[in-house]
């Protein structure tokens, strides 16, 4: 049976291909997603900065099958605003097999207000996807889901450095691990995200990058 809470915890949020080539200032990444060694699905992430403003944009395409039959399926799409290292807006919709989810959220005075599936109300408004995109989201106590709107309080641990494969070979990365609401690792290699580990129904389930470039960790602004 698969576990549906292990694949939102570690998924989170992030793929969908790129509708569009973007020029200077822009960024796309693919990644597979693999479950006890099995390719499970895949995820891209595109990034745009413009002037003030960067876009990203996320999903998940996943189909897990037993016998050759899907016995899971999972979808989600999503987009992010910046400006000044400030979440401006966060809208996505998921198909978790068969339950819709889906999340708006705006920038107020007051905080991010979010109407979800999983919460509705106002939030830390320095809080972070759960996209994982930029190594800046790791100081922030509060995250948000992209699959249901769900403020998460977290700590990120820095593990220290490990080989991990990737589809570009043998990558040196820092782990970071991630504790509280979410429990799994994230790595990155400099700046770039390259990857995620996480546990599925008693088996590892990792999100690894084809290739590390172009990088897009720069698109970032801090503020």
């Amino acid at each position: 049976m698969t576990d549906r809470r292990g694949f939102l915890i570690g998924l989170g949020a992030a793929i969908v291909a790129p509708r569009m080539a973007w020029a200077d200032g822009s960024g796309a990444r693919r990644f597979d997603i693999v479950r006890d060694g099995s390719d499970i699905g895949v995820q891209t992430l595109s990034v745009k900065r413009s002037g003030d403003e960067t876009v990203a944009e996320t999903g998940i395409q996943i189909a897990v099958k037993l016998l050759g039959i899907t016995v899971y399926r999972y979808e989600l799409e999503s987009r992010e605003v910046w400006r000044g290292g400030r979440l401006v807006s966060l809208d996505a919709t998921c198909n978790d097999d068969g339950t819709d989810d889906f999340v708006r959220a705006r920038t107020t005075e007051g905080g991010l207000l979010v109407d979800g599936s999983g919460h509705q109300g106002v939030i830390d408004a320095g809080a972070a996807p759960t996209s994982y995109w930029s190594p800046a989201f790791l100081t922030r106590p509060t995250w948000i889901s992209t699959q249901t709107g769900a403020p998460l309080a977290v700590t990120c641990t820095d593990a220290g450095e490990e080989t991990i494969a990737t589809g570009a070979g043998p990558t040196l990365a820092r782990r970071w691990t991630v504790a509280g609401d979410l429990d799994l690792s994230l790595f990155y290699a400099g700046d770039e995200w390259a990857g995620t580990a996480f546990a599925a129904n008693g088996e590892e389930a990792r999100i690894a990058p084809v290739a590390l470039g172009p990088a897009i960790s720069h698109l970032f602004d801090k503020g």
